[in-house]
């Protein structure tokens, strides 16, 4: 008995679940900081590598300053308000294009750096592994399920791509499909 690509779709979201949940379980037992470090590091080597640092540093002190002037004008605004004892109006702010793509692009090169720096520790690599397992879910599901000609013509494409499977989709290929 085959299953649905319902069902399949559902233990793959199961299945990654349990993944993250060992994720979030290895990084609090044994390095809580762990991915915020990550995360600060490759934004970090991200930035520099696109030449922007010293300009993003210029832009978060006038964000700072601009910041205190806006909220210098509000106390202010409500002074005036008191003294005149009128009903306000809410102000409405709104962000630029430009930080949106800036930080799209930032988080862009990142992703590049990421593992990298995951790979310097143990928690990072087993992180990556587990993270390769998640991403694979779903084509090791079908390779569970699927005849012995899916699975030759699977372990023939990643010999051909210098690919290697996942421990997971190793154990799949082994196995008999259900059936």
């Amino acid at each position: 008995m085959s299953i649905t690509v319902t069902e399949k779709e559902h233990w793959r979201k199961r299945l990654a679940a349990r993944i993250e949940r060992r994720i979030d379980a290895l990084v609090a037992a044994t390095q809580p900081g762990f991915l915020l470090q990550v995360e600060d590091s490759t934004k970090t080597k991200a930035q520099s590598a696109l030449g922007i640092e010293q300009e993003l540093i210029a832009a978060k002190e006038l964000e700072s300053k601009a910041e205190t002037a806006s909220k210098k004008a509000k106390e202010l605004k409500a002074k005036a308000f008191a003294k005149a004892k009128r009903r306000a109006t809410s102000t409405v702010g709104y962000q630029y294009h430009t930080d949106h793509a800036l930080t799209a692009l930032v988080e862009s090169e990142a992703k590049h750096y990421r593992t990298a720096i995951m790979e310097e520790t143990e928690l990072g690599r087993q992180i990556l592994r587990l993270e390769q397992e998640k991403e694979e879910l779903l084509d090791t599901i079908w390779l569970a399920t699927s005849p012995k000609q899916i699975k030759e013509l699977w372990t023939a494409l990643g010999e051909l791509l210098e690919a290697t499977p996942t421990n997971l989709q190793a154990n799949a290929l082994k196995s008999e499909p259900a059936g």
